[in-house]
Parts: structure tokens; C-alpha cells; sequence
């Protein structure tokens, strides 16, 4: 009686254990979704200071983004007026991208979250954060 006692509870464990084994998979389908496609892209950006400085430094941001992960672009501080070179890729949500001379040296570090690039940057002086967010009058989705 004891054996058949053990087993009665032991299945609901089972079953919680299964269920659970199988919500990872699940979860990790979700978080592919949020990964940038391949394409074309236009982003506005904005770059803030996080401790000195008032308001943001506006850009222009154009990527091609390729099946194997590579990035390739042009960025364009609004204020300054000139083109910079970027690079990078990415691998799930995460994205690097190296903005040429405009940030000599410094990777900005992102994720991509509900169609915009979101992360930050480190300058000799302070962090900032950087949003691009799709810009359809820019020419892209």
C-alpha cells in the first residue's frame, strides 16, 4: 500500500517536471522573435548623456543587416553632418555595432526590442544611451 501511495504522488511530479522541460524550448522560440531580420533598415537616433549634458545628440542611422549575422552602415551625428563608416553583427537580440571615428575604439552594445536597437556606450567622459528607433520617412520599414 505504501508502494502504491509513493507513486500516486510521485506522478504529479512527473508531470510538473515534463511541463516544465517543455516551457524552455517555448521560451526560447519567444525570444528569437526578437531578433533584427534581414534587410534594409533607417533609424532616428538619439544619444543621451546620462549624467552631464543637457538633451540628446540626434542621428541618422542606415543598416544592412545580413543572413549571417553581419551589419554593415553609415551613421550621421545630426549636429556634426558627417558619415561614418559602422560595422557589426549580431547573435539572437544582442547586437554590436562600431560607429566609426564618431566613437573611436568603443563598441555600442544593444539589444533589439519590440523594432528598436536599445543599449548604451562608453565615452572617455561618461555613459550614454542610445536608442534607434525605425524611421519610415528615412526610407526604410
Amino acid at each position: 500500500m505504501n508502494d502504491m501511495k509513493s507513486r500516486r504522488l510521485s506522478l504529479p511530479a512527473a508531470l510538473l517536471a515534463f511541463g516544465l522541460a517543455c516551457a524552455g524550448p517555448a521560451a526560447a522560440a519567444t525570444d528569437q522573435t526578437a531578433v533584427i531580420p534581414a534587410g534594409s533598415y533607417s533609424f532616428g537616433t538619439y544619444l543621451t548623456p546620462e549624467y552631464d549634458g543637457a538633451g540628446s545628440y540626434e542621428g541618422v542611422l542606415r543598416l544592412t543587416v545580413n543572413e549571417d549575422g553581419t551589419i554593415s552602415g553609415i551613421f550621421r551625428n545630426a549636429d556634426a553632418g558627417t558619415f561614418h563608416t559602422v560595422v557589426g553583427g549580431r547573435n539572437g537580440k544582442y547586437i554590436w555595432l562600431d560607429l566609426g571615428s564618431q566613437f573611436p575604439s568603443r563598441l555600442l552594445n544593444a539589444t533589439y526590442e519590440n523594432g528598436k536597437i536599445v543599449g548604451g556606450i562608453f565615452t572617455d567622459s561618461q555613459p550614454y544611451t542610445f536608442v534607434a528607433s525605425p524611421d519610415p520617412k528615412l526610407g526604410g520599414p
